[in-house]
């Protein structure tokens, strides 16, 4: 009976320890668990951080060339993503609009080199300034597609918007008088933030900056 006793002892105690073993080990994935979450948010946070700063800045860098050309920000954005599916760059882009308006004011103003260019597509400066300047130089693509002579075409892209003006060719060229067509569709479903939309993303770049860096205090 005694020895009975012992082993119940013995087993008990066995037991107490193997349970403690077990609630410690509990508490250790629990711990674990705590952390892969919280490590999860935390890189969550940085990679979603990065996101938003980029479009934070593509947008900013957008509503600053919509300023500079006097284009609404969404209509610029419909004109480099139509521009994008040609290989053409924002940047180059935006160049190409910003030195044709720059040779339409200078035409305007008498310099025979950019008046002869513009007549040379049936263009008048003094039609083309009256009217916002994606519209002017949608209508110039228009009528660049239209020359049959390559030379002349590649002299006049040159003339009227420098380097970025031959990038703009084949665009012209494959859409033709549609091109207004596909920046209108372009527009259809905006992704062009406005300057409301910037600053609501910059609230949020503070936010998931903040959570990320309560992930960094963690180790």
């Amino acid at each position: 009976m005694a020895i009975i006793s012992s082993l119940n002892l013995v087993f008990k105690a066995k037991t107490k320890g193997a349970t403690k073993g077990i609630n410690s080990i509990k508490q250790s994935i629990g711990g674990l668990t705590k952390f892969v979450k919280a490590a999860a948010v935390g890189m969550a946070a940085v990679f979603a951080g990065s996101a938003v700063k980029q479009i934070t800045a593509a947008a900013a860098e957008t509503q600053q060339w919509a300023d500079i050309l006097g284009i609404a920000s969404g209509r610029l954005k419909a004109l480099n993503e139509v521009g994008a599916s040609f290989n053409i760059t924002n940047e180059r882009m935006n160049d190409a609009i910003k030195d044709l308006g720059e040779r339409i004011a200078d035409a305007e103003t008498g310099t025979a080199t950019f008046t002869e260019a513009f007549d040379a597509l049936g263009l008048s400066s003094k039609d083309l300034i009256k009217i916002p300047l994606d519209e002017a130089f949608i209508k110039t693509m228009n009528a660049l597609s239209k020359l049959t002579d390559q030379n002349q075409k590649n002299f006049i892209a040159a003339e009227l918007m420098a380097d970025a003006g031959f990038e703009t060719i084949r665009m012209a060229d494959q859409l033709g008088d549609s091109l207004a067509d596909a920046v209108a569709q372009a527009q259809k479903f905006p992704t062009a933030l406005n300057s409301m939309d910037i600053k609501k993303l910059s609230k949020v770049d503070l936010m998931v900056e903040r959570i990320g860096r309560s992930f960094s205090d963690l180790f």
